[in-house]
Order: C-alpha cells, then structure tokens, then sequence
C-alpha cells in the first residue's frame, strides 16, 4: 500500500502549479482538526448507524461535522437524518433508433 502525503507526489512527479495547489490544498484543510473514517468489508453490520451516531454526538458538543455517505448499493444516511433525498431529473431527451 502506499501512503501520499500533502501532494508529495505530484512536487517529485514535476507536474506544472504542484506548490500552488499544494499550499491552497494546506490552506482549505488547516481548519481540519481530525477526519474519522469508518468500513468494513461485510453489509449490514452498522456502518451508518455508528456514523449517525458519532456525528450526532459531536454535534451536540459544538463540533462541526461533515458526512459522505460513500455506498453506491444503498446510501442511507439522509434517511437516518429524517431527510428526503433530491428526486432527480426525468429524462426527456430519447435516443431514437434508426430504422
């Protein structure tokens, strides 16, 4: 596995505005105090309830929170927080076959 750290990458890869977007990437996370990640390899096991929970509980004591609901199978976290998930756009342009 390999770890990257601040943009180190790109610095030793010579790519042109590597120390432009390495600092303005330092400068849009020095509010960050602590990023919590959860996962497991196995469904249904309580992932999101522990995420809504931990957040929930965070929220309370005046930190500011952030979730990504990151399951492309079922995300559910909106419907744990008692919010209605944006209804996308019907589609009204067709492809039409060719004859």
């Amino acid at each position: 596995m390999r770890v990257f750290k601040d943009g180190e990458s790109c610095a030793r890869g010579g790519l042109a505005g590597a120390d432009d977007a390495t600092s303005q990437l330092r400068a849009n996370l020095a509010a960050v105090k602590a990023v919590v990640a959860l996962g497991s390899a196995r469904g249904g096991v309580g992932k999101s309830s522990i995420t809504v929970n931990v957040a929930a509980t965070l929220a309370q004591a005046g930190r500011k929170i952030g979730i990504i609901d990151a399951d492309l199978n079922s995300p559910s976290i909106l419907a744990m927080l008692g919010i209605k998930a944006p209804r996308r756009p019907a589609v009204t342009e067709w492809i039409e076959p060719s004859a």
